[in-house]
């Protein structure tokens, strides 16, 4: 016991308003686990996963009644951008609180309204959530990097915290098993027609290529060393990459500069349209790339220009159109917009990602779907970790946050089988997991689904979409 405010208060730790309950935990674990050995029991585990996509505020009242079970109170002694916490044993908690008062000073115990020093918090009733099981169960400290073709490419993290090598899991096995390997390589990038995987060699700054998934660490480097990490696209069985404004395209695993300049800023992204143009885009400048009647590929700036906050960055074709999402500014927030866009004549479509929080990306599914990553982090009540769009209908899919308890929503990818397995993550770790029925689950929770309504554009791109004009 200490009857010292001073000696309460060094145990202060500034945490960041409005995180996860799981980030939390994981700095309250380094900031205090030497003292409270109990904040290492499952049980606020269990708790960060029951309160996942909750409000941070209902969260950590939770975290703080479940510590007054372990004979601890929390307080929070400012409130601002980052907030200072700070606890105090049972028997310390009457004489601080009393110090605290008449020095004047701003301190908040934290608990659960109506629940008594002691008792358990409340859970959440867990119905919403998606059963499955994650991979691997236990707790090692992985990152799934790359998805390409039916495979899953990775690194892992050492007790320094730093990575200390790759591995890969072919994912059409039964049991999955990783190949681990010294090296690690990323934007790993698979073509079906050659069957050929691409990746970025980390140690080497250069494309590895080669036809046998499980050992990256033998594929051939086929580019020159380029700085930066640059984005791989395959189109018409032609890898292309780039840094800034220069392009490169590899046939045959030899690599050949299609474009030069100065400019090293930004890197592309590639999509080809259904007339075999194809287009790149690096936020800053917009490329037309077309085939030589000798051979080869050449590009050159097209004329378009910017939009707000970015240029059809990760856009997919749909016929001779371009379609992506688009962040905007409407009254200090940002809205998402998907924009389906004719890369000749400029005219284009709109309309609203409702339930979409942040910048997105929407990537090609299967015959049937668009998906909508929407990369909310953290964690926010209401809104759409995922959106699933059918490509006839126009029919609009959502998974909400909280769907997978604690975990946030980083990837889905549909295997060759028909699987769906999702890449989920939550503070810096991420697993795999397999979804017990995913398609019954979307469907029983969106009976009723909404279909985007597109508004077309009166000016051109690059002038930004009417807001207000938008069908709502």
């Amino acid at each position: 016991m200490s009857s010292d405010p001073k000696e309460i208060l060094s145990r202060k730790v500034d945490l960041v308003h409005d995180s996860d309950l799981a980030d939390t935990l994981v700095e309250l674990r380094q900031a205090w686990g030497g003292a409270i050995a109990e904040l290492a029991d499952a049980c606020f585990d269990e708790l960060a996963e029951n309160y996942g996509g909750e409000e941070y505020e209902d969260a950590l009242n939770a975290f703080a009644q479940e510590l007054t079970v372990k004979g601890r109170q929390l307080y929070r002694m400012s409130e601002d951008d980052v907030d200072t916490f700070v606890y105090a044993n049972a028997d310390e908690t009457v004489v601080f609180e009393k110090l605290l008062k008449k020095e004047k000073s701003d301190f908040k115990p934290v608990k659960q309204q109506g629940r008594k020093f002691g008792a358990p918090a409340r859970r959440n009733e867990l119905e919403g959530r998606i059963e499955g099981v994650k991979f691997p169960a236990n707790n090692e400290s992985i990152m799934f990097e790359s998805f390409a073709g039916d495979h899953v490419y990775g690194f892992r993290y050492g007790k320094d915290n730093k990575v200390c090598g790759g591995f890969v899991i072919d994912l059409s096995q039964s049991d999955w098993v990783m190949r681990e390997y010294e090296q690690y390589y990323r934007n790993v990038v698979y073509d079906p027609p050659s069957r050929t995987f691409a990746a970025w060699d980390n140690a080497l700054n250069c494309v590895v290529m080669g036809k046998e998934p499980l050992y990256p660490d033998k594929w051939k480097v086929v580019s020159p060393v380029i700085s930066g990490l640059p984005r791989l696209s395959w189109c018409d069985s032609t890898l292309f990459f780039g840094r800034g404004d220069n392009l490169y395209a590899i046939k045959n695993e030899k690599c050949n500069q299609i474009l030069s300049g100065e400019s090293t800023y930004g890197n592309p992204d590639f999509v080809q349209i259904a007339d075999g143009r194809i287009f790149a885009a690096n936020n800053r400048a917009f490329y037309c790339v077309t085939k030589k009647l000798l051979g080869g590929y050449a590009a050159k700036p097209h004329h378009f220009k910017f939009m707000q906050n970015g240029f059809l960055c990760y856009g997919l074709s749909v016929g001779d159109q371009i379609l992506y999402c688009q962040a905007l500014a409407e009254k200090g927030k940002e809205i998402v917009v998907l924009i389906r866009l004719d890369v000749d004549s400029g005219r284009y479509a709109y309309t609203r990602l409702k339930g979409i929080a942040c910048s997105a990306d929407i990537t090609d599914f299967d015959n049937d779907f668009w998906y909508v990553n929407g990369k909310l982090d953290p964690l926010v009540k209401g809104k759409d970790m995922a959106q699933f769009i059918h490509k006839e209908t126009g029919e609009v899919f959502h998974v909400k946050a909280g769907a997978l308890g604690k975990y946030r929503l980083s990837n889905v990818i549909r295997l060759s089988n028909g699987k769906v397995i999702f890449d989920v993550s939550a503070t810096g770790s991420s697993r795999l997991f397999k979804p017990a029925d995913f398609w019954v689950y979307l469907k029983e929770k969106n009976p009723s689904p909404e279909k985007l309504a597109w508004t077309q554009s009166e000016a051109p791109y690059p002038n930004p979409p009417d807001l207000k004009a938008a069908q709502p």
